[in-house]
């Protein structure tokens, strides 16, 4: 038996995604929550989550990695925000961000139909390996002769 967890990302056109933020379980968007209903995940936009790593990478005084950095440019970067506020990754209803694969494809193949049409632009399909999964580039990385983060953009 195999480690590896799934995750699905939904891009969202425009009005759905506007409606999506405000609340994910918007009447306009059943037809994406009758399939996720089904699967027990719950759509969480991109954006928001990232927002609230940042905050609680704060809260917790760990605002000193590689990861922090990078999310601190993607939200602070007015092009990214735009895709990420349209970008909403499937969690669990526990919240796991990654769950078994059955469930991961079960979901994406009953919303594909959906792709492409009035509300789901783009399915995209992940796994938790992470030779698969970008890691944080060079620049995000601190060297010795770094200075102190400063807090950065307000989040």
């Amino acid at each position: 038996m195999s480690d590896m967890k799934y995750q699905v990302r939904l891009f969202l056109t425009d009005a759905f995604a506007t409606a999506a933020r405000a609340d994910a379980r918007d009447p306009i968007l059943k037809p994406v929550n009758d399939v996720l209903d089904k699967y027990g995940l719950k759509m969480v936009n991109q954006l928001s989550a990232l927002v609230g790593m940042l905050k609680e990478a704060k809260v917790n005084n760990n605002t000193d990695t590689d990861l922090y950095r990078w999310t601190m440019a993607t939200v602070s970067s007015s092009n990214k925000r735009k895709k990420f506020r349209q970008q909403f990754t499937l969690y669990a209803l526990n919240d796991d961000q990654v769950y078994d694969q059955a469930i991961a494809e079960g979901a994406r193949d009953e919303l594909k139909p959906m792709e492409g049409g009035a509300i789901i632009s783009r399915i995209d399909y992940h796994n938790s390996d992470p030779a698969q999964n970008p890691q944080a580039p060079d620049r995000y990385k601190k060297s010795e002769n770094d200075a102190p983060d400063n807090d950065g953009p307000e989040i």
